[in-house]
C-alpha cells in the first residue's frame, strides 16, 4: 500500500525532475523471476527512486543501516521495502544486526523477489563502475544454499547521469542480460571462497557494457559535452519524459569515440533537446503553478544548497525536500479547497493547475536552452557567458 503510494507519487515527479531518462533492456527482466539485480551507484538515492518508478516489478533494496536509526523514518523505510545494511563506521554492534537484514533478503529470493544491490557498497559521482564488494555473491550464495532448488539469477544494471546535481537532467538505464548464480556456486563452504571473486569478475564486466565510461582522455566535462550536444543535434523535443528502448546510448558511445578534446565553454548550467523560442507565450499559463510551486522549490535549493555538501546527495535532497513540500501544499489547498468551493470546482482547479504546471516545466526548460546555438563557431564565444 505504501509503496504503491510512492510509486505513483515518485513516478510523476521524475517526469518533472529530468528532462529524460533514456531506458533499455526492460525486456530482459521477468516478472516472475528471482533476481539479485546488481547496480552501480553514482547519485545518492536517486537511482532506486528512478528503477521502481520505472522497472515491471516491485523491488526490494539493502541500504544503509544508520537511515534506519529514527523511528518515523525507519517505518517508512520498511514499508517501501528497503533493508538496512550496516558499515563499520556504524559501529560493532549496528554491524550484528547484518545477518538480520541478510535472512529478510534471503527469504525475498526465495519468494522470487527482485532484490537490488548497489554492489559498489558506496555511492559516488562518476562515469564507469567502481570495484564491487563481495557481499553480492555472498547472499547469491547463502541464498543457494537455503534454497537448493531456487533458479537465481544476477540481472546486471547500468545508470549514467549527464549531471547528477542538476534540476533538468539527464538520465540513462541499462538493464543487461541476466545469468545464472549456479554458474559459479558450489554447497561445498569450503569451496565456496575462492567462487565469490568469479562470479564479482563477470558481474563487474557485464555492468562496464551498460554505462558510459570515464578515462584520461574522456573527462566528466567532455562525456557532457558530447552528451549535450547530441541531444541537441538530435532535436529531441519536450516529450517523451521517459524514453524506452532508445538508441541514444549506443549513439553517445559512438560520439565519445570520436571525441577530442572537451569544448571550451560551461555545458552544465543548460539543459539539452530542442529549443521552442515560443515558450515565452505560455508564460501566463505557467504562472499559476510558478506561484503554487516557488516554496517547495525555495526550501529545497536552501536546503541543498546549505547542509549538502556532497555532490551525489544535492539531486537527492532537492527531489525528495520539494515533492513532499509540494505533496502536503496540495493536499492543504485541496481541503480548503472542497470545504469552500466544493468537489466539482476543486477538480476543475487541479486540472488547470496540473496544465499550469507542464507550461511552467515547458517554460522552464526553454529558458534553459535559450542561449544554446548549434555552430562550433559560436559555441566557442559563449565561454563563460552563460547565465546561472
Amino acid at each position: 500500500m505504501v509503496y504503491r503510494f510512492f510509486y505513483y507519487m515518485a513516478n510523476l515527479a521524475i517526469r518533472v525532475y529530468y528532462r529524460r531518462i533514456y531506458i533499455n533492456g526492460l525486456e530482459n527482466i521477468d516478472k516472475n523471476q528471482a533476481y539479485i539485480m546488481a547496480c552501480n551507484h553514482p547519485a545518492g538515492f536517486m537511482e532506486p527512486i528512478i528503477m521502481a518508478c520505472t522497472f515491471p516489478r516491485d523491488l526490494y533494496f539493502l541500504v544503509r543501516g544508520d537511515l534506519f536509526e529514527k523511528p518515523v523514518l525507519k517505518n517508512l523505510l520498511y514499508a517501501t521495502h528497503q533493508l538496512p545494511i550496516f558499515r563499520f563506521r556504524d559501529g560493532f554492534s549496528s554491524l550484528r544486526q547484518n545477518q538480520d537484514t541478510i535472512n529478510q533478503s534471503i527469504n525475498a529470493l526465495g519468494e522470487k523477489k527482485a532484490l537490488m544491490i548497489f554492489a559498489e557498497g558506496s555511492t559516488e559521482y562518476g562515469f564507469g563502475i567502481r570495484p564491487l564488494k563481495k557481499g553480492l555473491a555472498r547472499i547469491a550464495f547463502q541464498t543457494l544454499d537455503q534454497y537448493p532448488d531456487l533458479d537465481l539469477k544476477i540481472l546486471p544494471i547500468g545508470i549514467s547521469f549527464n549531471n547528477v546535481d542538476k534540476v533538468g537532467g539527464d538520465v540513462i538505464l541499462n538493464v543487461g542480460k541476466p545469468f545464472d548464480v549456479r554458474e559459479f556456486y558450489t554447497s561445498d563452504p569450503q569451496l565456496q571462497p575462492t567462487k565469490l571473486i568469479p562470479l564479482i569478475n563477470k558481474t563487474t564486466d557485464l555492468m562496464n557494457e551498460l554505462v558510459i565510461q570515464e578515462s584520461a582522455n574522456l573527462t566528466k566535462d567532455t562525456i557532457r559535452a558530447t552528451w549535450k550536444d547530441l541531444s541537441i543535434e538530435n532535436q529531441e523535443g519536450f516529450f517523451p519524459r521517459v524514453e524506452k528502448n532508445s538508441n541514444f546510448y549506443s549513439q553517445l558511445q559512438s560520439a565519445l569515440k570520436k571525441t577530442g578534446s572537451p569544448q571550451q565553454f560551461d555545458h552544465k548550467k543548460y539543459i539539452s533537446g530542442k529549443f521552442y523560442p515560443w515558450y515565452l507565450a505560455l508564460i501566463p499559463l505557467a504562472m499559476p503553478a510558478y506561484l503554487a510551486m516557488s516554496l517547495p522549490r525555495y526550501v529545497a535549493l536552501k536546503l541543498r544548497n546549505t547542509l549538502v555538501k556532497k555532490i551525489e546527495f544535492k539531486s537527492a535532497i532537492t527531489f525528495a525536500t520539494g515533492t513532499f513540500i509540494a505533496l502536503f501544499l496540495i493536499i492543504g489547498i485541496n481541503i480548503g479547497s472542497i470545504l469552500s468551493i466544493g468537489w466539482a470546482a476543486t477538480l476543475a482547479f487541479d486540472l488547470s493547475l496540473l496544465f499550469s504546471a507542464y507550461c511552467y516545466l515547458f517554460v522552464w526548460e526553454n529558458y534553459k536552452k535559450k542561449a544554446l546555438v548549434k555552430t562550433p563557431e559560436s559555441l566557442g564565444q559563449l565561454d563563460g557567458k552563460l547565465p546561472n
